[in-house]
């Protein structure tokens, strides 16, 4: 049995452009979009999930487990307003927090300058329940990220 955990919330904050030390540029695809032509709630999702792994790649160094086996535990997102094709969403990724076994992103999904989908994201190595201890030197790097200054 998996423990219970407190729903997320998503800090208003992550609504505002200025903070985040990660953007990753997207094209909204036709494929996007659901049947009243809005891009839908899992495009969002997607196109957040991308930003991420960018992120990663590009940001945190080494990490200490295959990236198969980062898993998100838990995830909160505001949808906040819609878009639609064509167009091309900015992502931006932040560290919120850090402890001994996972780490939390925040992040916002924002279309000439406005914020479309606002989200938070938990993260760890290993399946719920069996999560892995980060070690130091990832914990370091990633709040050594959570100190960097806003853009």
């Amino acid at each position: 049995m998996h423990p219970v955990r407190h729903a997320l919330a998503v800090p208003t904050e992550l609504r505002q452009a200025f903070g985040y030390d990660h953007w990753l540029l997207q094209p909204i695809r036709y494929a996007d979009q659901d049947s009243a032509r809005h891009v839908n709630n899992v495009a969002y999702a997607r196109h957040a999930e991308t930003a991420r792994m960018h992120f990663l790649a590009e940001r945190t160094g080494p990490l200490p487990w295959p990236l198969e086996d980062l898993r998100a535990q838990d995830i909160a997102l505001d949808y906040l307003a819609e878009a639609r094709f064509p167009g091309s969403l900015a992502t931006g990724t932040r560290v919120l927090a850090v402890t001994d076994a996972e780490f939390r992103l925040g992040q916002g999904l924002f279309l000439s300058g406005r914020c479309l989908c606002a989200l938070v994201v938990d993260l760890a190595f290993g399946p719920p329940g069996a999560r892995r201890t980060l070690p130091p030197a990832f914990r370091e790097r990633f709040a050594a990220l959570r100190r960097m200054p806003a853009c």
